[in-house]
């Protein structure tokens, strides 16, 4: 694929990107952390870590089955869960979900684990890539029964460009990839809905002209 991505481009990356990312301020105190897989991503563990070591929440949920695709030695939960044991959680602290194939799967899986520990939860705390906290927390929102906690959600404070160099690293054979997935996670912030998978986003203008206008000069979702 020879498609080059013009500064233009990472302009208009950028509205899409800023709209993805929720930022939510955290609270002093969670009941848990859930952290969903993202294949061979696995810089919201180390988000995930910080939080737990600065004391807002002891215990944390890592969500991911082994993708087949990529060629993984362990699932993405193992990943993320090496990734908090170098720094610095505990082992006990941490419950493994390795059944988990989708975003909403992270949310059930994750419900259910809390109610098997008996952990009641009032603040819970979701960590994901920069550009799937909006879908996280509305996945969330869609699945979680009521009554709900409050649910915040947060990931590695970067720019997209560090981002898109981070992902370079990872999937080097795919030098759209980051293109790619910010449409495809926009696609679904507006089909999701109807589907019952997530809750409703806000659709504003800039964002949808920013969509269309990469879609337009042939961009692929994924």
């Amino acid at each position: 694929n020879f498609m080059k991505i013009t500064n233009n481009d990472w302009e208009t990356l950028e509205i899409l990107w800023r709209y993805l990312r929720v930022n939510s301020s955290l609270p002093n105190q969670a009941d848990v952390i859930i952290v969903g897989g993202a294949g061979l991503v696995t810089e919201m563990a180390i988000r995930a870590a910080e939080l737990y070591n600065a004391g807002i929440s002891n215990k944390i949920i890592v969500s991911g089955f082994r993708v087949a695709t990529l060629d993984m030695k362990k699932s993405e939960a193992m990943l993320l869960k090496d990734v908090l044991l170098n720094n610095g959680v505990l082992s006990t602290d941490i419950l493994v979900d390795e059944a988990a194939t989708n975003t909403g799967d992270n949310i059930v899986n994750s419900i259910r684990l809390l109610s098997e520990e008996r952990i009641n939860t009032n603040n819970v705390i979701l960590v994901h890539k920069p550009f799937m906290e909006r879908r996280f927390l509305a996945t969330a929102e869609a699945a979680w029964p009521k009554p709900q906690p409050n649910f915040f959600v947060t990931s590695s404070s970067v720019s997209l460009r560090e981002y898109n160099a981070v992902h370079q690293n990872l999937y080097p054979h795919e030098l759209l990839r980051m293109v790619s997935s910010i449409l495809g996670e926009y696609k679904r912030i507006k089909e999701y809905p109807r589907k019952g998978f997530i809750t409703e986003q806000p659709i504003v203008e800039e964002v949808e002209n920013a969509y269309n206008s990469l879609i337009e000069k042939k961009f692929i979702p994924r």
